[in-house]
């Protein structure tokens, strides 16, 4: 990476999509964006290439707003894609719009422009795609400021000011701490949602064992994503401790319901116990 470049937020669906091939959404960042953001002479970096620290989310909404230029890829309709570019468009910073061709419209606001690219990427439509996408980054970025930047919404509507971030008060290791409690609360929830699913819904064997598999995957990434080992010294109280024994229970409540167990459960449930065996040894 060119340490004197600037950096090039993309904002984009990071794993698989319903209705799209696997691996997809990979190509058309590794073939498409990454190397016509290089020919504008920015850095591309992505949501899964920003986390410095255990706490991801801040580190991705931190980047969001940091970077001087991003490029959001509409072709899912993908919520996560939609919410990372709202909160671009409130703050008034220069994002380059790209959509896979034929993928319905999402706003109704009409001056929004925007670069579409073929699904099937074929050689030279990738290498048009690319152009026109450095040729929109430069023109975007060298017109930021500018009261016809038609990309933006703040100036499209004549709004007087964009959003500015407010000053919070209270220190970091409070905010830290709040934020380690909601996604400890967040995964418990999913485990609860879990209950309801299997006790509503009709598995064969082979289903009920491949729906297991996918939800402790996802309740795995969740824990990982809330994990902060050395930090979780930072919560005052027990509440860190009595939610993490929450998920454990609940975790044993899956087990038995759905009568399944597998090598990444087991690791989970490790993980699980090593983070309270933190969290005693903090206090």
């Amino acid at each position: 990476m060119n340490e004197d470049k600037k950096d090039c937020f993309v904002i984009m669906p990071i794993g698989d999509c319903d209705g799209y091939n696997s691996g997809h959404f990979t190509k058309v960042y590794e073939d498409i964006i990454k190397p016509a953001v290089f020919q504008a002479e920015f850095n591309p970096i992505r949501g899964d290439e920003v986390a410095k620290t255990n706490l991801i989310q801040l580190d991705i909404l931190n980047k969001l707003l940091e970077t001087p230029i991003a490029i959001c890829d509409l072709s899912s309709r993908n919520p996560n894609v939609l919410f990372e570019l709202g909160i671009r468009q409130a703050f008034d910073m220069p994002v380059v719009l790209i959509q896979e061709k034929g993928t319905p419209k999402i706003f109704d606001i009409n001056p929004l422009r925007y670069i579409e690219y073929s699904r099937e990427m074929g050689y030279r439509d990738v290498i048009e795609a690319q152009r026109k996408i450095t040729t929109a980054l430069k023109d975007t970025f060298s017109s930021k400021d500018e009261v016809g930047n038609v990309n933006s919404i703040v100036k499209l509507l004549a709004l007087n000011s964009a959003a500015s971030i407010p000053i919070v008060k209270g220190d970091s290791a409070t905010m830290k701490a709040n934020l380690i409690l909601s996604q400890i609360s967040d995964l418990s929830s999913k485990v609860d949602i879990l209950f309801t699913k299997e006790k509503n819904s009709n598995f064969d064997c082979d289903n009920l064992l491949m729906l297991f598999n996918k939800e402790v995957h996802e309740l795995d990434e969740m824990f990982t994503a809330a994990q902060f080992e050395h930090e979780v010294q930072l919560i005052g109280d027990d509440d860190y401790l009595l939610k993490l024994s929450k998920v454990r229970r609940n975790m044993f409540s899956l087990k038995n319901k759905f009568g399944i167990t597998n090598t990444e459960y087991d690791n989970l449930m490790g993980k699980i116990r090593q983070e309270m065996a933190n969290a005693r040894n903090s206090n």
